[in-house]
């Protein structure tokens, strides 16, 4: 395929698109499943490589403009294959997975995406954060970071920090999405974090 470059193990992230992703995470995921372990190393980045490619690929998306609802749906889809595909890496590379973290608390937190995304993107952090109580901890953060944005303000007192708290309805369904994405991947015993805690006991659309 001419969109595809082996140097790179990959398809430009310009040359995206639906049918040519779905091809190329089929093909990985046939890879793994036929053992084909030589053919799968050169059509499969590295898990650091693939994580700034995802990160590179939902920060483009997030230019598209607003009107243009079938490029969002495109690249809605494009961003779950590439979740999907992201799950099929090695997961074993240490450096890889400390990459895949920061890539996806980056874009949980910072991108607009849809929120179905989101709980497959924290899943995908789950699988990469083998620490179950650094997986509660570090989810309970990003909410904390969704849910009161300062800015960049770097001190605070607990008034400011109340006053500036998101309660909207979206802003809560998407921390609660957070919170299914990441029930999956622990104990049925184990204490959450009390935000986490906070969160399940109110329904989204309350302030």
């Amino acid at each position: 395929k001419q969109w595809y470059q082996r140097r790179v193990r990959g398809i430009p992230v310009d040359q995206l698109t639906p049918e040519n992703m779905s091809y190329w995470r089929c093909f990985v995921d046939f890879c793994l499943k036929k053992d084909h372990t030589d053919v799968y190393d050169t059509i499969m980045p590295t898990l650091s490589v693939f994580s700034e490619y995802l990160k590179k690929y939902v920060v483009q998306a997030s230019k598209i403009s607003g009107e243009d609802y079938d490029a969002h749906y495109q690249a809605s889809y494009i961003i779950q294959e590439l979740i999907k595909m992201a799950k099929l890496a090695d997961m074993s590379d240490e450096a890889g997975r400390k990459k895949l973290i920061a890539v996806t608390k980056f874009i949980v937190t910072e991108a607009e995406i849809t929120i179905q995304s989101i709980e497959r993107l924290v899943e995908l952090y789950c699988q990469a954060e083998t620490d179950e109580a650094t997986r509660i901890r570090t989810v309970a953060e990003m909410i904390n970071d969704i849910r009161n944005p300062l800015d960049g303000a770097t001190q605070f007192n607990l008034n400011e920090l109340d006053s500036c708290e998101k309660s909207d309805p979206v802003t809560m369904i998407r921390c609660l999405t957070m919170v299914t994405g990441l029930v999956q991947w622990v104990k049925c015993d184990v204490a959450f974090e009390p935000t986490l805690t906070g969160l399940l006991e109110r329904r989204p659309w309350q302030p």
